[in-house]
Parts: structure tokens; C-alpha cells; sequence
């Protein structure tokens, strides 16, 4: 569901929905950078694109490197939406999507 307000609920709803969903996506989120990270490293080893410096200076700069990212592919986005998580954007402007039914 898209909320359309956020006056319709209350506080006490609003903690209930917010905080369970950040802390899924917090979760999700380090799971995916731990396994960008050490990609990064292995293939910046592997090919030799990598200096001599700190773990954490590596780091930084792995994830500095997802700030340059701004093409997104939306027909991969939606594609991903329908197979893996059984949704189907039906309006991108104002977004709208719905499930789809099995």
C-alpha cells in the first residue's frame, strides 16, 4: 500500500509501521553493502586497481562510489518487482502499484 497522508495515522501507528520498515531495510541494506565491499576489494585486487591504504579508507571509497550512480534502469526495477516480490507498477508518475495476482 502508498499512503496518500500522513495525517490519517496516528503516532503510535505511525511507530509501529516506520519502525519495523527501517529496521528491515537497515538489515537489508548491510547485508548488501558488506557483499558490495568486499566485491569491490576482490575485484580491485584481482585487477590491480587498488592502493596500498587502510580497510576503512577502502571502504569509504567503495561507498563513495554509490553516490555516483543516477541511471537507473526502471524496466529492470519493475521486472525485479514483479519476479521476485509479486508487484506491478501500474503508474510511474504518480506512483501506483499493485499486487499481482497468482
Amino acid at each position: 500500500m502508498i499512503r496518500t497522508s500522513i495525517n490519517t495515522v496516528s503516532d503510535e501507528e505511525f511507530d509501529k509501521i516506520v519502525f519495523p520498515f527501517d529496521e528491515a531495510i537497515t538489515k537489508y541494506i548491510d547485508n548488501l553493502i558488506n557483499d558490495y565491499i568486499a566485491y569491490y576489494l576482490a575485484m580491485g585486487y584481482k585487477m590491480s586497481a587498488i592502493w596500498n591504504s587502510s580497510l576503512e579508507t577502502h571502504c569509504n571509497s567503495s561507498i563513495g562510489n554509490l553516490t555516483d550512480i543516477n541511471n537507473f534502469d526502471y524496466d529492470a526495477i519493475k521486472e525485479i518487482l514483479e519476479k521476485k516480490y509479486g508487484l506491478k507498477i501500474i503508474n510511474d508518475e504518480q506512483l501506483e502499484i499493485e499486487e499481482i495476482k497468482k
